[in-house]
């Protein structure tokens, strides 16, 4: 988890300005749902994921308001 904020994911560098506290937020509400919803949950991640940007379309996906490349995700 510390390494996150170190990564370089993409030109937005969506690693390094995820708030901290948002990830520590979504990591204790993934691990507090049963295992049946937690499947769900990764199972629905790429159904989740949308194009950005005009002339280099990436992935992206929004977690708790905030866009986050696919690359970041992973």
């Amino acid at each position: 988890m510390c390494n996150v904020g170190a990564t370089k994911c993409c030109t937005m560098n969506c690693c390094q300005y995820f708030p901290r506290e948002k990830n520590l937020l979504l990591r204790y509400e993934f691990w507090n749902l049963s295992f049946e919803d937690c499947r769900a949950y990764g199972l629905n991640i790429p159904r989740r994921l949308h194009m950005k940007g005009v002339r280099i379309r990436r992935k992206f996906i929004t977690i708790q308001g905030l866009d986050i490349c696919e690359t970041a995700w992973y």
